[in-house]
């Protein structure tokens, strides 16, 4: 999973951050055979195989608080990645984030994954300015 903000190679307080979940499906390969097919309507995965995606923060005693979810719709059952986006608000305190990646099928039942994981987040005062706008900007050409 790879956690960040757009534009941005540090993730501050209170910023918008998109986790990008990678889905491994084993099974992919017992759909290759079938490409084009479809399943039969009316079963559970007529319009494709559903998947929540849900990224929890891990508190010190271990309770889990949801920072966001995503429904996730596989329509080609044979391939083999799948990546989900999960869009969330950075919490408001600097310091280390643990956090846990769960996923979930509304369909199938024993396959629920879970993967924990940890990103940094940082203070206003710990920002770095890597940009390197000398010289992007050339306001000589706005002058008469």
């Amino acid at each position: 999973m790879k956690v960040e903000t757009w534009g941005e190679d540090q993730i501050a307080v209170g910023d918008t951050v998109t986790a990008h979940v990678t889905l491994q499906r084993a099974h992919a390969g017992l759909y290759r055979g079938f490409k084009g097919l479809k399943p039969i309507e009316g079963t559970p995965v007529f319009k494709g195989e559903p998947w929540w995606v849900l990224l929890a923060r891990v508190g010190p005693a271990g309770q889990r608080v949801l920072m966001g979810a995503t429904p996730t719709l596989v329509d080609d059952l044979g391939k083999e990645q799948v990546t989900a986006e999960v869009k969330f608000k950075a919490p408001g305190v600097p310091g280390k984030v643990d956090y846990i990646v769960l996923v979930r099928s509304p369909v199938f039942i024993g396959v629920d994954v879970e993967q924990a994981g940890s990103f940094d987040v940082v203070g206003f005062d710990q920002i770095r300015d890597d940009d390197d706008d000398d010289g992007d900007y050339n306001d000589d050409e706005n002058e008469d």
